[in-house]
């Protein structure tokens, strides 16, 4: 049996979209394939998602996470980093420095490999800025796509360093949510679109 567990934010978590989001599509696509009597398959999906998390938020908890569920036949997919990427004009600086995310992600492949050799990470959405200078319900929380852009190719350079798989999405996904941040039906399914090819290719074709 497999078990993906995804540990994200509240994008991973599928706020605002009435599907459920790009996690719920993927548990969509597995629990078919496992209610398929002629498909010699089985998997779990555990949407870990958590709203306003960070990679400093993951690494709290992930080890109480993988431990609390199957362990057999693992793969921990991290989409995380738009709010680490967060500028807050009070303190003029990010939530999480560059410096310190790309020591978070680090650290995050580290922990992983205690469990499994299979992980994989996502890049960071594109984001709307004529509504996150600043987001609506926090005035002292700014969102810029340049830093979103800075921080992917933190994710990316830290993944090449580790052989570790990394899906890039800033320059796949099209913004179509509502409030600046959370993509909707469009986004998510290209989300979706984007990281089932990278499974399947390579670990879902059993």
């Amino acid at each position: 049996m497999t078990t993906i567990l995804i540990f994200g934010d509240s994008i991973a978590y599928g706020a605002w979209d009435a599907q459920g989001g790009w996690v719920a599509r993927l548990r969509k696509l597995v629990d078919k394939r496992n209610a398929d009597p002629k498909d010699d398959f089985y998997c779990l999906v555990y949407n870990l998602g958590v709203s306003g998390d960070t990679t400093a938020d993951v690494l709290q908890r992930m080890n109480a996470e993988i431990n609390a569920r199957e362990k057999d036949d693992l793969i921990l997919v991290f989409s995380i980093g738009g709010n680490d990427a967060v500028y807050i004009p009070s303190k003029k600086s990010n939530k999480v420095a560059p410096a310190e995310f790309e020591k978070n992600i680090n650290k995050i492949i580290k922990q992983a490999k205690k469990y499994t050799n299979h992980s994989l990470f996502t890049g960071i959405i594109p984001m709307d800025e004529s509504k996150t200078h600043p987001v609506s319900w926090n005035k002292d929380c700014h969102y810029y796509n340049k830093t979103n852009k800075a921080y992917e190719e933190i994710i990316k350079k830290v993944c090449k360093d580790h052989n570790v798989e990394f899906v890039p999405l800033f320059d796949k996904i099209h913004y179509d949510g509502q409030d600046g941040v959370h993509p909707e039906s469009t986004g998510h399914q290209c989300i979706f679109a984007e990281v089932k090819r990278t499974l399947t290719k390579r670990y879902l074709n059993n």
